[in-house]
């Protein structure tokens, strides 16, 4: 093993797993070029030095977390990608929703899991702080029909089983989104079948544990690894750096709580300082506007648009 990660056995594998996506992914001259072709190459080419945002349930500062209003938001502010948390109702309808039950982001009671879609349909959301809106619960077809061609998405699974995802990269590939989707999970093994369940979506690596990281390296092939704050350091940067492997960092919960009360600058510098590829966070309005202060927000997100840049040739 070399280095930190084992960079040798690291990098022939990729070779492997890049070859793979290049079978199932068309080139990027063969597609029109729109606002999400801009991102995959901001991510993976990894020239431009800059931090792409990730909005934790979408943008819910006035509009509530997991909704069609959210995901526009988030393409209008310049955020690249979205994260959204899936569900199954008791009919097998996929839905956006990040609680197990309805009381705190819906009109309604009980369990989604009890709940028939035919049901759940007319329910209203709420906003954060309670304040019921006329957005209604979209269906996982409908959030990636939204974001078609416009914005990356990365789904938080709160099904059970390879059986489940399998279900809804189905419907990722049934919409066109399956090459604009981003899948994680802490168990190695589910992740190798993500895989081979959608090798054109990118799978994420991530862990608690700092020992861990090279053996989730290594085993998966992570397109993408997600760091913790806890054992994030310069080094370990590096080490994904020299592999391509973009990095991943939240700043959700108590580091944008302390935003909130000490300013965004002094809040976030400590990870910024760390140069990760994509931060995610529940402010990314703020996130982006100091980003672009210090001339680390990528250009070309702006609104809703395409052909940002030129089709390669």
């Amino acid at each position: 093993m070399a280095g930190i990660l084992g960079l040798a056995l690291l990098t022939a594998a990729s070779v492997q797993a890049d070859a793979v996506r290049a079978e199932v992914m068309p080139p990027l001259s063969a597609v029109q070029t729109c606002r999400a072709d801009h991102i995959r190459s901001l991510l993976f080419e990894r020239s431009t030095g800059r931090i792409l945002v990730v909005a934790h349930r979408g943008v819910h500062d006035t509009v509530p977390e997991n909704s069609i209003a959210g995901i526009e938001r988030a393409i209008a502010l310049g955020v690249s990608v979205v994260e959204i948390d899936v569900r199954r109702t008791a009919d097998g309808q996929y839905v956006l929703m990040h609680d197990s039950t309805l009381e705190r982001t819906t009109d309604r009671s009980g369990r989604i899991r009890d709940t028939r879609w035919t049901d759940l349909r007319s329910a209203r959301l709420r906003r954060d702080d309670g304040t019921l809106t006329g957005e209604r619960v979209p269906t996982l077809a409908e959030a990636f029909d939204a974001g078609k061609g416009r914005i990356w998405i990365m789904i938080d699974s709160k099904v059970d089983g390879p059986e489940e995802v399998a279900a809804i990269m189905r419907i990722a590939r049934e919409r066109g989104v399956l090459g604009q989707t981003i899948l994680y999970d802490f168990k190695p093994d589910l992740l190798v079948r993500y895989r081979e369940l959608a090798p054109e979506a990118k799978v994420m690596g991530r862990t608690k544990k700092r020992e861990q990281v090279a053996e989730i390296v290594n085993r998966v092939r992570p397109d993408i690894f997600h760091i913790e704050p806890d054992y994030n350091s310069a080094a370990l940067g590096r080490q994904f750096d020299r592999l391509g492997v973009p990095t991943w960092l939240n700043v959700i919960g108590p580091i944008d709580a302390k935003a909130r009360e000490v300013g965004d600058d002094l809040a976030y510098r400590a990870q910024l300082s760390f140069q990760p590829d994509l931060v995610q966070t529940d402010r990314p309005a703020e996130l982006i506007a100091l980003l672009r202060q210090k001339r680390l927000h990528p250009a070309g997100l702006d609104g809703d648009r395409c052909n940002p840049m030129e089709p390669k040739k």
